[in-house]
């Protein structure tokens, strides 16, 4: 079934995202599986590499790496390519302005782009280390990574909006 409008892919992508979240506990693999999915981008080494931006960038809970993911599926549709010649710089600029764009509203959503901001101030300001096993399940255990659910699901809904208006924009174009 293809999905018909921007509200469905929106819906989709957010659903697609958590069910794959829960599995896989991985927020930067579940924004960007969830994406390709709804958009049908299939980049194996893109999805591949967003596994390394769990939990705040291999886990040192620095920047978001559901951002990133959504960023860089953001990039891959709007940016420039070894075959784009001239447009190259164009759209290397225009995905740098995409993904600036995507930054300033997740700092303005979440008051930080920083894992570790996030999660720390809905712990009641306890730092969680991710790389060590007994913090990261005693985090799990007292609910916290629960706010990766919203942040995933929310990066997630926004990044189809975006990419939903960028692809039919192509579309458009050439009608």
């Amino acid at each position: 079934m293809a999905i018909k409008t921007k509200t469905e892919a929106v819906k989709t992508a957010r659903e697609k995202a958590l069910a794959t979240l829960l599995v896989s506990g991985s927020c930067a693999y579940s924004t960007v599986l969830a994406l390709q999915d709804v958009f049908d981008l299939k980049d194996e080494a893109l999805l591949r590499a967003s596994g390394a931006l769990t939990g705040g960038i291999g886990g040192r809970a620095d920047t978001c790496g559901s951002m990133i993911g959504a960023v860089l599926v953001l990039g891959s549709v709007c940016g420039g390519g070894r075959n784009d010649g001239e447009n190259c710089v164009t759209k290397i600029y225009e995905s740098g302005k995409q993904g600036a764009d995507f930054y300033n509203w997740f700092r303005a959503e979440r008051g930080s782009v920083n894992c570790n901001d996030i999660l720390t101030a809905f712990s009641n300001g306890k730092y969680t280390d991710f790389t060590d096993r007994e913090q990261l399940m005693a985090a799990i255990d007292a609910g916290v990574l629960i706010k990766c659910r919203e942040v995933v699901q929310d990066n997630t809904g926004k990044a189809a909006e975006l990419l939903w208006d960028e692809l039919h924009k192509k579309k458009t174009k050439h009608a």
